[in-house]
């Protein structure tokens, strides 16, 4: 599921915190944004919310900037929820997915709409936001439907990449058996894939052979017509009126 983002003044309006105040928790260091987007806009999550509201109450106590920074660095804000080890991501707009997986941004919307992708994040000002996984991810999409995939395997086919994508970087939150399941399901699909490659090379190589076969022939027949329309301009024009004999 896409987490809810928000943008640097965004975040400020939910944690009802002054334009003032944001710009010292950015200027002291103790927020790290989840994401950055392609063009650089830092963007952050619902941790991020809670850990600002936290910062937030600090200076309605009178706490100080400095002081704060010392309660962070202890102790964290707040321990509970804050993912620890996240490390700032790279986010893309449509437009630079798009741009990036050699694609039309409407194509990337229909698919939305079809539901076999999803954006990895939203904001409340309507951006869909993606991983730059999603660049071959998209990519590989393309070249299903090259392999003749109709949209709904398509879409079973995408569904089974995210469950493998979500098992392999949160294995914990399946089952021994669901991530056995979902393994020996991706597996199958694997298998029809390189048979349909294999049916594919193979009408590739009666491509290859065909074309180079008549391109060959196809040419020589041009030059003759040409070398037919070159001599039929220098031949000399034969008329059928009488000649006149000398009086």
């Amino acid at each position: 599921m896409p987490y809810k983002s928000f943008t640097l003044e965004e975040l400020g309006r939910a944690a009802s915190i002054s334009a003032q105040q944001m710009d010292e928790v950015i200027a002291a260091k103790i927020l790290t944004p989840a994401a950055v987007t392609d063009d650089g806009t830092p963007v952050f999550d619902e941790s991020d919310l809670e850990q600002v509201k936290s910062i937030k109450s600090l200076l309605d106590l009178g706490y100080g900037m400095p002081e704060i920074q010392k309660i962070v660095r202890k102790v964290g804000m707040p321990p509970a929820s804050r993912k620890k080890d996240r490390k700032t991501g790279r986010l893309l707009t449509v437009g630079e997915l798009s741009r990036r997986a050699g694609l039309n941004a409407r194509t990337i919307k229909y698919w939305e709409e079809q539901e076999i992708i999803g954006p990895e994040a939203y904001t409340d000002g309507g951006f869909r936001l993606y991983s730059e996984n999603y660049i071959l991810f998209c990519q590989l999409i393309r070249d299903l439907q090259l392999f003749g995939y109709a949209l709904k395997e398509i879409k079973e086919v995408a569904d089974l990449f995210r469950a493998f994508d979500a098992t392999s970087r949160t294995p914990d939150d399946a089952t021994p058996q669901q991530a056995a399941a979902s393994f020996s399901e991706m597996l199958v699909r694997i298998e029809e894939l390189r048979e349909r490659m294999r049916v594919l090379r193979e009408g590739i190589r009666r491509w290859e052979g065909f074309t180079d076969k008549y391109a060959k022939q196809i040419t020589k027949l041009k030059r003759q017509a040409e070398r037919q329309m070159r001599d039929a301009k220098r031949a000399p024009v034969v008329t059928d009126e009488p000649v006149e004999e000398p009086s």
